[in-house]
């Protein structure tokens, strides 16, 4: 079965951890000694019926605290799909954890409270969404119960987001759905009380939502290698990030640009033809290579750019504020190189879009655009391009702590175009 990997995220006591309860009781994924206790809970709490917010949230100091503080992963399953669904904290000082959440998303769903409307966090939240390039978002406004089911406030608010989500650099599909957790309209079944609705319901959308499968050129990166003397042959082995590998297919090894073409295929004591991404697997060369740790296969007519220079939007996870100017680690993929920060702008305003003067420091959890200069030239490939190699994270050289997370934006003879 098709595995549907999905994000949540919502303002404080928007009802996020509400629908996802409900959407697991509805689905029958609750198991009947756990409904029981937690429908025990409930009503020591004085909660009228079920507490499905219980359902969801696992860890003590969430429930102590109301908030989602970090991410969780629930599994289940409807019989057609299988899911993997990510509960991401929407409060702004957990920027990072949210991230963390959506990053390999296929469908991100954003809650909305009815009565307080969009708010700066769920600006924030769209502003994500568009950054990971997530193909799909599912604007749940919640608690349409509150306003006696109207239309003219779901319609109010499904403009604006609208509005807002066309102004970003990567716009998603969109799916707007007028939902009370708390009672399950739309949740899983259509709600009588919205005749004025006619699209799907929450379930109906992630049952039909297709993931596709972006056809993306083979980046390898090696991460062991084995000399077998007896048998005169090298193995390599390591991840395949995206793209095919396969018997016969040319490639490059990057840095050195040496080719060779690949041979036989390993997985534990098994041969292949092929492996996919995420896969890790074992190959030997048809003209061994002097490689190390850290380098990048490719296939020879799709080879990405070696560059020292980058831009990209980078999101601060330390106290210790970022400086400009700043010497940092940077890890990409398997390699850890010297880097040098230079901050473009301040803080990005979420509402408007428009950054703050520049700045000679980036906090906690703010969000800006950059320019990173490495001692090495690595492989890099825009965010856009191939999310798997598009990415990198910051790392202090003395605490050896990561600080930032950075989306790669444009290379060398790219960046005079972003720059005008």
């Amino acid at each position: 079965m098709e595995t549907l990997r999905i994000s949540t995220a919502g303002n404080v006591n928007d009802g996020k951890s509400t629908l996802i309860g409900r959407l697991l009781y509805e689905l029958g994924a609750v198991k009947s000694d756990k409904l029981k206790a937690i429908f025990e809970v409930s009503q020591n709490m004085g909660f009228k019926g079920m507490d499905y917010s219980l359902l969801a949230d696992g860890l003590m100091e969430e429930r102590e605290n109301s908030i989602t503080i970090d991410v969780a992963h629930l599994f289940f399953s409807t019989g057609t799909k299988n899911y993997i669904l990510a509960d991401s904290p929407g409060h702004i000082e957990y920027t990072r954890n949210m991230i963390t959440g959506c990053s390999n998303a296929h469908v991100f769903i954003i809650l909305i409270d009815v009565q307080k409307g969009i708010a700066d966090q769920t600006y924030l939240h769209a502003y994500i969404a568009s950054m990971l390039r997530i193909p799909k978002v599912v604007v749940c406004v919640n608690k349409l119960d509150t306003v006696d089911f109207k239309q003219t406030a779901f319609d109010e608010i499904q403009q604006l987001f609208f509005e807002y989500i066309q102004k970003l650099d990567f716009v998603p599909e969109i799916e707007c759905i007028p939902i009370s957790a708390l009672y399950g309209d739309n949740v899983v079944k259509h709600s009588p009380k919205t005749p004025w609705y006619k699209g799907h319901t929450l379930i109906q959308t992630l049952e039909t939502h297709q993931v596709v499968q972006a056809k993306l050129p083979l980046r390898f990166r090696i991460q062991h290698i084995i000399n077998h003397k007896q048998k005169n042959t090298s193995y390599y082995l390591g991840k395949v990030v995206s793209g095919r590998v396969y018997k016969s297919l040319p490639v490059i090894a990057l840095p050195s640009g040496e080719q060779s073409t690949i041979g036989q295929i390993y997985k534990g004591e098994k041969t292949l033809e092929q492996a996919g991404a995420s896969e890790s697997v074992g190959f030997t060369l048809a003209t061994p290579l002097e490689l190390k740790r850290g380098c990048l296969l490719v296939q020879e007519d799709l080879v990405p750019i070696l560059s020292k220079q980058i831009r990209a939007e980078i999101c601060w996870f330390d106290e210790v504020p970022g400086k400009d100017g700043g010497a940092y680690l940077l890890k990409h993929g398997m390699n850890t190189v010297p880097s040098r920060l230079v901050l473009l702008n301040g803080k990005k305003n979420m509402v408007s879009l428009k950054h703050a003067f520049k700045q000679s420091e980036i906090h906690n959890n703010e969000m800006c655009s950059v320019l990173v200069h490495t001692e090495i030239a690595l492989p890099f490939e825009c965010f856009s391009e191939n999310k798997a190699n598009g990415c990198f994270v910051l790392i202090d050289k003395h605490s050896n702590a990561t600080v930032a997370v950075g989306i790669i934006q444009a290379i060398n003879h790219q960046l005079e175009e972003l720059t005008k």
